[in-house]
């Protein structure tokens, strides 16, 4: 199964592992696939526009969810695009790309697509799977509508509480392995940014209130996205019905746990780059300019957090149910700070110091830490 490249936080890129689907396959090469848990089963009618992308990765196929937003262009997430271990997309040669069915056991040759070309929004944020956006560049037009992409006129369809629906091929619990090949679909509703950021914290300590969104099935706590769904839309309903991609699902919690929110995307963030590669696929326009990148920076509040995960493996509960608890941070660069904390726990008293750095690896973020623990009497 792929996983996300993060390793700062425990937060899983929504991606399925499992055999995709090859050229001029019927139901008898297709993947044995679940979807999203605790949903429903859904028809092509419902979501026209949804596409299901099989991937021959590094480490194995996987596959992930997209929307048609324009006939040769599919969006989905950065991570089913960028190979495993370098900053780069993968060769189109092995994406195949099926719309136009529900069901994709029964796909036919009308319903594949190969592409001919793989982007990925080009930002370091995809290494904390932010700005978690890629394009797949289709050989030739599909049928299928374009589903319209959110952009800054939308903003009151952000409002916590808004209905958003998914869609997608993902499995039905984080150890499903097969099941039917029909889409599903499931219901949740927008947290606040404060929520997001509380709920999340426990998985994605890197969560970006400028830039990702998070929803939950409030209702039922039933819903989730899983393996598979990434890159699907989080779909809103405009005053005049019109569905419209609000954000890409982009991440979850590690067990696919409907108590706690995906995230997505907020795909008007990416609506202008979105716009862009849409004029040189449709009307060859020159590609679009590339967003000017920097390096990741590591705050105190992350570094403190992931510290507190690092002591509380070294010495679990007499960290965490220590008290008079001190934490203080210098920093040692960009990318790095070393804290030192202290703590009374009994008739102990605790001084530990642990040092974090964030070490690029293309557009993964990998996470170094040193811990060092003291004890002596109170």
């Amino acid at each position: 199964m792929k996983r996300p490249r993060a390793a700062v936080a425990a937060a899983i890129a929504l991606t399925a592992a499992g055999s995709p689907a090859e050229a001029g396959s019927g139901a008898a090469g297709a993947p044995a696939t679940t979807s999203v848990i605790g949903g429903r089963v859904a028809t092509i009618a419902e979501f026209p526009w949804l596409a299901y992308i099989a991937v021959k990765g590094q480490d194995g196929a996987f596959a992930c969810t997209g929307a048609v937003v324009a006939p040769r262009v599919v969006l989905t997430a950065g991570h089913c695009i960028e190979k495993e271990r370098e900053l780069a997309a993968y060769s189109p040669s092995r994406f195949r790309v099926i719309t136009g069915t529900a069901d994709v056991g029964r796909a036919t040759a009308a319903n594949l697509s190969t592409v001919s070309r793989a982007v990925f929004y080009p930002t370091f944020e995809t290494a904390r799977v932010q700005i978690d956006a890629g394009l797949l560049i289709l050989s030739a037009p599909v049928a299928a509508p374009p589903l319209a992409i959110a952009d800054r006129a939308d903003a009151a369809l952000l409002r916590p509480g808004t209905p958003i629906s998914i869609a997608g091929w993902g499995v039905t619990g984080a150890r499903a392995k097969a099941g039917p090949a029909v889409m599903r679909s499931g219901e949740m509703a927008l947290r606040s940014q404060a929520a997001c950021r509380r709920e999340t914290r426990v998985f994605d300590s890197f969560y970006s209130t400028r830039g990702q969104l998070c929803a939950r099935d409030t209702r039922r706590g039933a819903v989730s996205g899983c393996f598979g769904d990434s890159g699907g839309p989080a779909i809103a309903r405009r005053a005049d019905g019109t569905p419209v991609a609000i954000g890409i699902v982009a991440a979850g919690e590690p067990n696919c746990g409907p108590r706690l929110p995906t995230i997505y995307t907020d795909a008007a963030k990416i609506s202008g780059w979105l716009s862009g590669w849409i004029a040189t696929a449709e009307r060859g326009a020159p590609d679009p300019p590339v967003p000017t990148a920097s390096p990741p920076r590591l705050g105190f509040e992350h570094a403190r957090e992931l510290g507190a995960v690092a002591l509380r493996k070294l010495v679990g509960n007499r960290f965490r149910q220590g008290v008079e608890r001190r934490v203080r941070c210098t920093r040692r660069g960009w990318a790095s700070v070393k804290c030192r904390a202290s703590w009374r726990n009994g008739a102990r008293r605790y001084d530990g110091s642990f040092t974090i750095s964030l070490e690029a690896e293309g557009y993964a973020i990998a996470v170094r830490e040193s811990v060092r623990v003291s004890a002596r009497a109170a």
